[in-house]
């Protein structure tokens, strides 16, 4: 499964993308996150795509779409999120998508899980969520 989609331990949610995903499984992603926004609770997110592939043109926009029409209700919801990103080629289409659309929350892009998962667990914290 390219996406692997985390919400058993909320309020601290992961997304982990490996390889290139076809647009179906992108839109199921994109679903699966509609579920989570749909609680109205508050989240962090940590997203790994360490092992992802290069989202295409079309999901690009797909996420830049999804982010705007949702934007007050992520920027509600969401205390931060960290990216786990190693690929220059990955971060460049995070960098195409946030100039499509504006993350609407704080973010962060670290190298490791590890790195990630202290940098959620503290927006949590600081949040008092956690």
């Amino acid at each position: 499964m390219p996406y692997r989609f985390d919400a058993t331990n909320l309020p601290m949610l992961r997304i982990t993308c490996t390889g290139v995903v076809d647009d179906d499984a992108f839109r199921a992603y994109l679903g699966e996150y509609q579920a989570v926004l749909a609680q109205g609770k508050p989240y962090a997110v940590l997203f790994d795509a360490s092992e992802a592939g290069v989202p295409s043109s079309a999901q690009r926009k797909l996420q830049a779409d999804f982010m705007r029409d949702n934007a007050v209700l992520i920027g509600a919801l969401c205390v931060g999120g960290a990216f786990v990103i190693q690929s220059t080629l990955v971060r460049g289409a995070l960098t195409a998508i946030l100039w499509l659309q504006p993350m609407p929350f704080r973010h962060v892009i670290v190298g490791t899980v590890a790195e990630g998962e202290a940098w959620c667990r503290g927006r949590l914290t600081a949040a008092g969520t956690a």
